[in-house]
């Protein structure tokens, strides 16, 4: 019906019963538009937005001639046609990024190190506090081949610049967040008070998060200025999962071991810094 509105008046609209057949309640829409259609023509939907009958009876054919109709979105045909789209363009997605990483000057080094995974260069994608968010994005899942006590992926988000992945970061520097976090004793002091079924880290091209504004802001009310470009990439974003989709986020200096949580106890969501001499 919506696609149908953008040619045509709709000059009236009630339930009734089926014409004809008289059996169940369907929505009735008369259009108008006598300058290049008839000058009255009706259709007939189920609640689901199924088309019953059509008066005349081939307006249907006549309007797909017309315009292309997009079926309604709960219709089994639209439900359907949605489900090959997002096939196609999770395939399209996944060639993409593969053909991406297979020639990216980063792919020897994260293998020796990381087991890749859900790879994909998603058209007109943007991943939700990503700084760079008006680049092409190349995605994937890192997990450490270095063994845990506690699982650890890594959600990796990396902009695309000239058909080519933007990426200097290094699994080392990963991996020596990955060390800090499980050395540092609030983090121990909260896993060993909580379940902790894995530990999720978020990273770009060139630093150890993603939200470079929001840190930039708690950096600049705890500590009273905002940190250089060159030390921005060694705060990491770590995220331990708990039960029940519960989880504790915070910001961590791979270098200096200072770490930002969010207490949301306090009203207005107040940022805290903990030292590592702090906590110690």
């Amino acid at each position: 019906m919506g696609e149908t509105l953008q040619y045509f008046s709709l000059s009236q609209v009630r339930i009734t019963l089926v014409p004809f057949h008289r059996k169940y309640p369907v929505w009735m829409f008369r259009f108008s538009f006598p300058d290049s259609f008839d000058e009255k023509f009706e259709i007939y939907t189920s609640i689901f937005g199924n088309i019953e009958m059509t008066n005349p009876r081939d307006i249907e054919h006549r309007l797909r001639e017309f315009e292309k109709i997009v079926p309604h979105p709960y219709s089994k045909e639209a439900i359907e046609q949605a489900r090959l789209e997002q096939i196609e363009s999770k395939r399209k997605a996944y060639e993409k990024g593969l053909m991406l990483f297979e020639e990216s000057s980063f792919k020897n080094a994260f293998k020796k190190h990381f087991l890749i995974s859900e790879i994909e260069a998603p058209e007109n994608s943007s991943t939700y506090g990503v700084y760079f968010f008006t680049l092409p994005e190349w995605q994937a899942s890192l997990s450490p081949q270095k063994s845990y006590p506690i699982p650890f992926e890594v959600k990796a988000v990396f902009p695309i610049k000239n058909n080519r992945i933007e990426a200097s970061i290094t699994p080392e520097e990963i991996e020596k967040a990955i060390d800090k976090c499980l050395s540092h004793p609030h983090v121990l002091n909260y896993i060993s008070n909580n379940p902790t079924p894995g530990i999720r880290l978020r990273i770009t091209g060139d630093r150890l998060h993603w939200n470079t504004p929001e840190l930039q802001e708690f950096l600049s009310e705890l500590k009273g200025s905002r940190a250089e470009e060159k030390e921005i990439r060694n705060w990491a974003r770590v995220i331990i999962d708990g039960k029940e989709h519960q989880y504790f986020s915070f910001y961590l200096n791979s270098i200096s071991g200072e770490l930002i949580y969010t207490d949301t106890a306090a009203n207005g969501s107040k940022p805290l810094l903990v030292t590592m001499e702090a906590t110690n």
